[in-house]
């Protein structure tokens, strides 16, 4: 075979390549598509058909993974997670300043628990663009990558300057307003993070998280019929997201409506039995309500949820307390204590010094 010959046949091969990455990219799009609308099933078939052109997409894997995350298929979801993270597993030796990459694999490893590997990639990414004369013009995903790298590394400033020049570029990306939007939260920032909730919201009124954040963020100014708003609205959306009645439940009790309150908590354990918060929610409320038998059930089950939570042995010993289990109580705050609850040690000297005496406190 001559040598132009050759040449033919590997360019034929280089655009019949390029050919199937341009139509797996186009169904991604799709699929993102589908996605921003909630039609989570839709959006999985196109991301399959997306991997389908090309198995080794890891931007198809990455988009279905969100999507069957969202849809609350987990196993699915961690499984393309993992093919996520084993396509990117030579990352470093075969594309080193793949920002795009790193990210996709520093969620994959969140999603599957590998957090230290998460933010060593998240780290990474800041590292390949320390400054902004790496970033091409025009580049806001980059921007917005680096961003969400440092809300991660709690540099919730710097993302911040991030998300602005990445909005600067590209002032239509919702995604964008909701990372700033959580950055400000984390500065105690609440009006400016219903502010760019709202700017979400606008650009993508199908988002539950971002009326469940602005909900949170109003709560935190005590406005708890704007935070209800939010909420009902969100329920709209998705009638069965366990998230959103735990916190129109405790907006419920911040209007005093504790039946109202209850209600919703039995309702996020009846749609997810293993959310932690919920049972520590409702064995607040439960307490609150004198009902310390049940708020003592549902401390125990946050904290076999849960056994590094300091919050769950601390509300259950002020419970055992209240109840008359002395004994209970310090024993509970005694573990809230080692596992870095400082009111927890204030409650044992006032309470459990007598128990080292053999005295019971009057």
């Amino acid at each position: 075979m001559n040598t132009k010959r050759i040449f033919l046949l590997l360019s034929t091969l280089i655009i019949i390549n390029h050919c199937y990455c341009q139509a797996s990219k186009q169904l991604v799009d799709l699929g993102i598509a589908k996605e921003r609308i909630h039609s989570y099933k839709a959006a999985i078939t196109y991301f399959s058909k997306a991997i389908k052109i090309d198995p080794n997409s890891d931007l198809a894997y990455y988009q279905r993974a969100l999507a069957e995350s969202d849809h609350k298929d987990t196993a699915s979801a961690k499984a393309d997670f993992g093919k996520v993270i084993e396509i990117n597993s030579n990352i470093e030796k075969n594309d080193p300043n793949n920002d795009a990459a790193y990210f996709r694999r520093a969620v994959a490893k969140a999603h599957t628990e590998d957090y230290d590997g998460a933010d060593a990639d998240f780290q990474k990414i800041i590292s390949l663009n320390p400054d902004d004369k790496n970033i091409a013009v025009g580049d806001y995903a980059a921007y917005e990558r680096r961003g969400v790298a440092k809300n991660r590394m709690k540099d919730y400033k710097g993302a911040i300057a991030d998300f602005d020049k990445a909005i600067k570029i590209n002032p239509k990306d919702a995604d964008i307003y909701s990372d700033r939007g959580f950055a400000k939260t984390m500065l105690d920032d609440h009006e400016g993070a219903i502010l760019d909730c709202t700017l979400a919201i606008e650009i993508n009124p199908y988002e539950v998280s971002n009326y469940i954040n602005r909900g949170t963020n109003k709560e935190d100014l005590k406005d708890h019929k704007g935070a209800l708003a939010d909420y009902k609205k969100a329920l709209e959306i998705n009638p069965d997201d366990e998230e959103i009645y735990r916190c129109r439940g405790f907006a419920k009790e911040g209007l005093r409506d504790y039946q109202g309150a209850l209600a919703d908590y039995d309702k996020a354990v009846e749609i997810n039995p293993d959310d932690e918060l919920v049972y520590l929610n409702r064995g607040n409320l439960k307490d609150n309500m004198l009902d310390y038998k049940g708020a003592l059930d549902d401390y125990t089950k946050a904290v076999e949820l849960a056994p590094d939570d300091e919050s769950a042995y601390f509300n259950r010993g002020g419970t055992r307390f209240l109840m008359g289990d002395q004994q209970g109580a310090c024993s509970d705050w005694g573990k809230a204590g080692e596992l870095g609850e400082t009111m927890a040690l204030d409650m044992i000297k006032q309470h459990c010094q007598s128990l080292l005496s053999g005295k019971k406190t009057p």
